[in-house]
């Protein structure tokens, strides 16, 4: 999304757990300098797909994912999948399409980061996530 006339396109088919979320990272978001990228894929019912780090260019992208099982208070099916949208906010304003772009997804995700001074803390990424059951 490159600009508001995109937001104000975007439809949801339903509100979902996250639809906040994302309707807030729109509203804050400043076209005239930043972006947001919109991955959608489909992934077990009973996983959930994180962010873990973006590599945003002015030409290029990419994504890397993880996968971590849902809380157990969940009721899932292994073999069922919803669709999960994921929106990040990049901070280049992106005019054309992309030439280059990649998505990664690893089985298991780093929960902890150590900064040069040996403390640890939690990776924080300028996400939304909104899934939807299908």
């Amino acid at each position: 999304m490159t600009d508001s006339a995109d937001v104000d396109a975007l439809e949801y088919d339903r509100d979902r757990d996250g639809s906040d979320d994302v309707r807030e990272l729109l509203a804050a978001t400043a076209f005239e300098a930043e972006s947001v990228l919109v991955y959608q894929a489909r992934v077990s019912e009973c996983y959930e797909r994180r962010l873990e780090y973006v590599d945003a260019g002015t030409d290029r992208f990419g994504l890397q994912f993880c996968q971590v099982e849902r809380d157990a208070s969940v009721a899932c099916e292994v073999d069922r999948e919803q669709l999960q949208a994921t929106f990040v906010r990049v901070p280049v304003a992106y005019e054309d399409t992309l030439s280059e772009w990649s998505v990664g997804d690893s089985s298991s995700c780093r929960t902890n980061s150590t900064s040069d001074d040996g403390d640890e803390s939690e990776a924080e990424n300028d996400t939304a996530n909104a899934e939807d059951d299908e």
